[in-house]
This record gives structure tokens, C-alpha cells and sequence, in this order.
């Protein structure tokens, strides 16, 4: 769970909700924002594929987090 600013965690669940439709098809994911907690879970019949979206979604989220910051400082 990561808890940011209301308006940031719509914008990363916007940006990052299509991508779902693009995770293996063993696999099943959700992202879900509620009071400004962004969850995202997801389950996968092999362990290297899970850790390699865990991964992924990881760092997408950190660059989103660490653009908004930046956006906001100007």
C-alpha cells in the first residue's frame, strides 16, 4: 500500500490501470485506489513471473511518483 495525495494516486491508477490488460495470461492483477491508498495486487501461477511484474509496476510507479514531485516543485 502506498498512501501519496488524492490527486496523484488517480493520475498513477490512470496511467497504470490499462496495463493490466497487458500482464501474462497466467497471471491476475487489480489496481485500486481508496482515500488516497494506492493497492495493487496480483497473483501468478509462476514466481518469476510474478516478481518480474512486481518489478515492473515497482518502477513505473516510482518514476510517476518521483515526475510528480518534480511537477509540483515548479
Amino acid at each position: 500500500m502506498l498512501g501519496v495525495d488524492e490527486k496523484v494516486a488517480e493520475a498513477i491508477l490512470a496511467s497504470i490501470k490499462p496495463d493490466l490488460n497487458d500482464i501474462p495470461k497466467e497471471c491476475r492483477g487489480e489496481v485500486v485506489e481508496n482515500h488516497s491508498i494506492l493497492v495493487i495486487r496480483f497473483s501468478c501461477s509462476k514466481a518469476s513471473i510474478l516478481k518480474a511484474l512486481n518489478n515492473s509496476f515497482t518502477n513505473i510507479v516510482l518514476m510517476l511518483l518521483e515526475l510528480a514531485g518534480c511537477l509540483g516543485n515548479e
